[in-house]
């Protein structure tokens, strides 16, 4: 499936950023069964790094790194998103809600780091 079925629906969804969301909210229901989680844990799990806080080994997940995973399961699940719709995805959602997550937590708890 690529983005140019969701471009042409009938209710006019355009090359935004809500047909990219549109577009990949379609291939997640196509991605929902106890493997497929399991796949993305794994695929963050793999892509954090290990830190100490407060005595105790966590897994943080860097910016660049969630880039990265998230990059691999598009891959893994054929989601065809072109350069410029790559760049609305990251810009338009993954920055603010990586800016959110970062700030709704006022210590080292964070798996994000």
């Amino acid at each position: 499936m690529s983005l140019a079925g969701v471009v042409n629906t009938p209710i006019g969804v355009t090359t935004g950023p809500g047909a990219v969301i549109t577009y990949l909210g379609l291939k997640s229901e196509q991605h929902k069964s106890q493997l497929d989680r399991d796949y993305v844990q794994s695929v963050f799990e793999s892509n954090s790094v290990a830190t100490t806080v407060n005595g105790v080994e966590i897994q943080k997940v860097t910016k660049g790194n969630a880039i990265l995973a998230y990059e691999e399961i598009f891959r893994m699940w054929a989601c065809e998103l072109d350069l410029q719709q790559e760049k609305t995805l990251k810009d338009t959602y993954f920055e603010a809600a990586w800016a959110r997550e970062k700030t709704s937590v006022d210590d080292d708890s964070s798996y994000l780091e």
